[in-house]
């Protein structure tokens, strides 16, 4: 017997039907499936099943084409820089339309992260991308799910993706049919995400029990503690690239005080705050925003309340009523427990005098439509990469063009709201120049400015029954249904 969250667990139960739908546990209701808006990890995890990107990460090496016939090939064309690709032959939508490079240009021209580089057009078979200035990893940027290519048919988005969504379903209960156009051989009939909502503690008690009582195939909602003591499935783990942090609003009058900020950054115990989540205590508390993967980095703005407490003397104003803290509305890999976390956060600034009142969202649209309107003083949070490049990282999360504003999610990561026009130059000069030395130019310059605390780094839990074969998973963690089966 196993003990979690009051609730009594028990062994295993693997499941003995054959040829039903894989069942996908998630924590909550896909929010949508518009590609270039995934913006929470549900709705990502399905949209990566229905639309396809142009490139896809394979490793280390140079990312592999999917709708193209080949990599990106440089053409003259004189000022900046241009891409072309010739559309891959016998690619179809699920409605068995054929992929068109217009198809393409269109569905990019909606991903923030591209549109702020090139200008993309449609020519014959062919997408051009016309970048104002030279980026030689611009094809990994094509990788990203917000990428995925889609194609609006009735009212519905179809994509070149292994699945389709089924007619009739809700994002509630999400079913996904094979797409009968596709060019892979598929072995699952289909997915089914479903959804068991965390208790009222905040633990995800019944994710748990579902996995345990083989009511789940596949889950990677759940962090290494939630399944440290689950027998008989198969658990994955992988570093993940994001990091869970506390952002401060700089543009709410008390919080403009850079030495109120620096006092919040000073107070705060990651090492505590990390214990909540994860017994390697060392490996997971974050030093910066930059998760370890990017490479490690020294630590800036360590603990300690003597300097939180001078910084707050010499503070303009002290807060004489509960500074707003806006926490992640449900689990997220880079904060698997986001209601302790809060509590405890909430406890270590009332030990310096700063006293934080915790607002719980009731729900995804709730906690990113705040994000948008900057409604709160803090948020806890967090931040996961779309790509294997630490100066995009830094970029969602500390330039001045990123602040949400008319939208949130995707590249729109400055949840600061900080605007600064030398942190804006050192992380343009970052992304131009690839070296530690621009690197740490940036972290001195956000570390002078405490906009954010970095807490503690994520970890990707992958658990599945044994019975599913032949997963294969993206370098970031992401599951390629498509290529899957249940013995």
């Amino acid at each position: 017997m196993i003990l979690f969250g009051g609730a009594q667990l028990f062994a295993l139960a693997l499941p003995t039907e054959g040829g039903r739908m894989l069942r996908v546990g998630i924590l909550t209701p896909v929010v949508g499936l518009q590609p270039w808006d995934a913006g929470d990890l549900v709705s990502f995890l399905a949209t990566a099943q229905i639309f396809e990107p142009p490139f896809r990460l394979a490793g280390e090496g140079e990312p592999e084409p999917i709708l193209f016939d080949g990599p990106l090939r440089r053409s003259d064309a004189g000022d900046g820089e241009e891409y072309r690709a010739r559309i891959r032959p016998g690619v179809k939508f699920s409605d068995g339309t054929d992929l068109r490079a217009e198809h393409v240009a269109k569905s990019l021209q909606h991903v923030e992260l591209i549109r702020a580089q090139a200008r993309i057009d449609a020519e014959g078979d062919e997408v051009i991308f016309h970048l104002d200035r030279p980026n030689p990893r611009f094809a990994v940027h094509l990788t990203i799910v917000h990428c995925g290519v889609a194609l609006q048919r009735e009212g519905e988005l179809l994509g070149t993706g292994p699945f389709r969504r089924s007619a009739g379903c809700s994002l509630d209960q999400l079913v996904l049919e094979p797409n009968p156009f596709y060019r892979g051989h598929l072995s699952l009939p289909g997915l089914e995400f479903v959804v068991h909502p965390v208790d009222p503690d905040g633990w995800p008690t019944a994710l748990v029990e579902a996995v345990v009582n083989g009511e789940v195939d596949f889950t990677n909602m759940l962090s290494r503690t939630d399944v440290a003591e689950i027998q008989g499935c198969k658990k994955n783990f992988q570093p993940s690239i994001s990091t869970g942090m506390l952002f401060l609003n700089t543009e709410r009058p008390l919080l403009r005080d850079v030495e109120l900020r620096r006092a919040i950054c000073h107070a705060i115990d990651r090492r505590a705050l990390t214990e909540i989540t994860h017994s390697n205590v060392i490996a997971f508390t974050a030093a910066t925003p930059l998760p370890p993967r990017f490479g490690l980095t020294a630590e800036r703005l360590p603990f300690d309340p003597e300097a939180a407490l001078r910084s707050l003397s010499s503070a303009d104003q002290r807060p004489t009523e509960p500074l707003r803290m806006l926490q992640a509305w449900a689990p997220r890999p880079y904060l698997p427990h986001p209601s302790q976390v809060a509590s405890a956060l909430r406890d270590q600034l009332a030990a310096v005098g700063i006293p934080v009142h915790i607002d719980v969202p009731a729900d995804a649209e709730e906690f990113f439509g705040r994000q948008k309107d900057g409604d709160y003083d803090l948020l806890l949070g967090g931040w996961i990469a779309d790509l294997p490049d630490p100066a995009e990282f830094l970029t969602a999360v500390l330039h001045s063009q990123r602040v949400p504003r008319d939208v949130c999610g995707g590249i729109y990561g400055n949840l600061a709201r900080l605007v600064d026009d030398d942190l804006d130059q050192a992380l343009e000069s970052y992304q131009l120049e690839d070296s530690d030395a621009a690197r740490d130019r940036v972290l001195d310059r956000a570390a002078e400015l405490a906009p954010v605390v970095p807490i503690m780094y994520g970890a990707t839990a992958m658990i599945h029954c044994w019975h599913l074969r032949r997963l294969e998973m993206s370098p970031y963690g992401v599951p390629n249904f498509g290529s899957a089966r249940i013995a």
